[in-house]
């Protein structure tokens, strides 16, 4: 998603790690509850993964990737219409 369309009301914190890339993710969170909202890459700052989860309203969204899929649980069909990371 593009950060710019995005608004977050409340408080959040953050944090930093790095990746399997050499690259760092800045993770967004509600720190009342620890409840993951949105994910940051250093390799791209114009854009993030939300966490639908967080969300009152997905009725809108439309999934455009599936990711982390080689680690996915072999019992879980993915759609052929959705590209693959």
């Amino acid at each position: 998603m593009v950060l710019a369309d995005l608004t977050i009301t409340g408080q959040t914190k953050t944090y930093r790690r790095p990746t399997e890339s050499g690259s760092f993710t800045t993770g967004y969170f509600c720190p009342e509850c620890g409840t993951r909202i949105l994910h940051v890459s250093d390799r791209n700052l114009e854009r993030g993964v939300l966490k639908a989860g967080s969300l009152d309203d997905t009725s809108g969204l439309q999934v455009s990737m599936h990711i982390f899929t080689e680690s996915k649980q072999d019992w879980l069909a993915l759609p052929d219409d959705v590209p693959q990371k």
